[in-house]
């Protein structure tokens, strides 16, 4: 849900940050005095030293610009001394310095004039949570006929489908409406591990068994069956990844060569970590700080 409290940046408003203007943002950071004023930023900063969490050190071939804002070429760690280079929001910003952080310097980025009175997509969100309400109060949740819902999905038996499209509630181009991903089939087998992490069997009207996934983070040409499984087993999951075009404000965007490749590790804890255990209406809550994370002290973890 939106928070009242924060700040939406308009994005009409973004003009480029000024260099005679790092010596006021710097002090209005370390002071925690920089809202309401929005932006995006690359800084110089002394990163907390009581994180339980540290950067790891990567060596990247890259150019830079350094601490006193000269360009630099060559072999980068990005987190060398306690002092990091990164580009964040103003929002993060702030947080490291609430952590005990420092700002050092800013090097560039996208400062914004205003910001909407009131949370853009708050419509949005309100409109998805009286849809997952109306469906509660037919019941839905009480019956054996939802088998896996996140923030905006929900997978439901076929037969609520009529009940759901009289009221005006599906469609497959309307806005903030629910959408049929299983055209006539019908699920016969799914997982369902964690938010956005589902397989799923379906048998159509032809008769025909048909996967449906969804492994959000995983690329749709490695994920294969046996990786639900291996998940659903309680163990990780494990491959190699082409990395991400990365955007920078100094050298535009960066394509990493096809022979570059990152490690990501899926745990197979991760709807622990993610959710609360179901409670007596059968939803998962998040957790609202790290001490509420339970896990079972005798969890075998892979290495």
């Amino acid at each position: 849900m939106s928070d009242l409290d924060s700040e939406y940046p308009r994005a009409e408003s973004g003009r480029p940050f000024q260099q005679e203007e790092n010596k006021e943002f710097v002090k209005l950071f370390n002071e925690q005095k920089f809202r309401p004023r929005t932006a995006i930023l690359k800084v110089w900063f002394e990163y907390p030293t009581n994180m339980f969490f540290q950067p790891i050190p990567a060596k990247d071939k890259i150019t830079f610009t350094n601490r006193i804002g000269k360009k630099e070429t060559g072999t980068k760690i990005r987190f060398r001394n306690g002092f990091c280079h990164d580009v964040l929001t103003s929002v993060d910003i702030q947080e490291i310095v609430k952590a005990g952080g420092r700002i050092i310097k800013i090097l560039d980025g996208i400062v914004y004039e205003e910001n909407f009175k009131t949370p853009p997509y708050r419509d949005y969100v309100l409109i998805l949570r009286d849809l997952r309400n109306k469906y509660k109060r037919e019941d839905g949740f009480y019956k054996p006929e939802i088998y896996y819902t996140d923030t905006d999905s929900l997978d439901i038996s076929s037969s609520n489908w009529d009940k759901l499209n009289e009221a005006g509630l599906v469609s497959e181009n309307g806005y903030c409406k629910g959408k049929n991903d299983y055209g006539d089939g019908g699920i016969i087998f799914g997982l369902y591990l964690a938010p956005k992490v589902k397989y799923n069997i379906i048998l159509n009207s032809d008769s025909i068994l048909e996967e449906k996934e969804t492994f959000k983070g995983y690329s749709k040409d490695k994920i294969s069956v046996e990786d639900y499984i291996h998940l659903a087993s309680g163990h990780d999951v494990t491959n190699e990844f082409k990395k991400p075009w990365v955007k920078s404000f100094t050298n535009g965007v960066v394509i990493p060569k096809d022979d570059d490749k990152q490690k990501k590790v899926f745990r197979s804890y991760l709807n622990l970590v993610k959710r609360k255990a179901p409670n007596s209406e059968g939803i998962m809550y998040p957790y609202n700080d790290g001490k509420e994370l339970n896990i079972d002290e005798n969890y075998e973890f892979d290495d």
